[in-house]
């Protein structure tokens, strides 16, 4: 019961992101109107491709999820700000003399655990 209710709730709160965020984007992008017709037109842009998938590819939202969660969290979490902090310190290091305690090396760790998670979660996806 409890699973099958959180997971109502995450698909409904990301459709209701989504969507009114596409509102918005379609709405200046197309030069549609948000009102009277235009909004029914942006609405059914919306909803019928979303519908669509919802039918036929059930188990897209849950697939998307698991990816985003080992995949991209590694890659929002781990390699780019290592990524940032490397590049950022030949170039604002005149700046200042903060640095965190590690250097080069703590990076250099911080990626290679990074792609080590990457290596895991895509052998994991192809070998199961």
């Amino acid at each position: 019961m409890l699973p099958s209710f959180l997971l109502f709730f995450a698909l409904a709160t990301s459709f209701l992101g989504i969507a009114l965020a596409l509102f918005d984007f379609l709405s200046d992008g197309f030069g549609v109107s948000k009102k009277g017709k235009g909004k029914i037109y942006l609405t059914l842009l919306i909803a019928l491709p979303i519908l669509f998938f919802a039918i036929y590819f059930q188990r897209a939202f849950i697939t998307a999820l698991e990816l985003s969660g080992g995949i991209g969290d590694t890659i929002i979490s781990g390699l780019i700000p290592a990524i940032m902090i490397w590049k950022g310190r030949g170039k604002f290091s005149k700046q200042g003399d903060y640095k965190v305690i590690g250097g080069k090396i703590l990076l250099v760790l911080i990626c290679l655990f990074s792609f080590s998670v990457l290596a895991y979660e895509i052998l994991k996806r192809i070998f199961i």
